[in-house]
């Protein structure tokens, strides 16, 4: 529906509310979702932020997959903001947890987001 101001403030809210009842997974999910809707707008410095944030609870509870996810959103960014060696090191990660939990299908995504990038 595009109401990018809406989302952040729901995705702002629901981090805040997964921190006050001790839900690490969702916490890191809403800053994930958070990132995405603050890229939408061109938020790049806050969605990089985010994203970071994001990948420190995924990291910190093995979310393998959540992790992968938020790098591959990460690099979008990246790569948005003309910065494409950073861009491939975020997908470069991504397909590697990607391809440990065996999403390879995600996995064939990014690097099909780096192969479009070296075009």
């Amino acid at each position: 529906m595009r109401r990018f101001d809406e989302a952040i403030t729901a995705h702002q809210r629901a981090g805040d509310i997964f921190r006050e009842v001790g839900d690490r997974r969702g916490e890191g999910s809403a800053w994930n979702n958070l990132g995405l809707a603050l890229a939408e707008v061109r938020r790049f410095d806050e969605a990089i932020t985010a994203y970071e944030q994001g990948i420190a609870i995924c990291a910190e509870l093995g979310d393998h997959y959540g992790h992968a996810q938020t790098l591959a959103n990460l690099g979008v960014v990246h790569a948005e903001l003309d910065d494409p060696d950073r861009a491939r090191r975020a997908w470069a990660d991504a397909i590697g947890l990607y391809s440990a939990v065996g999403a390879d299908d995600d996995a064939a995504r990014v690097r099909q987001q780096i192969i479009d990038l070296d075009r």
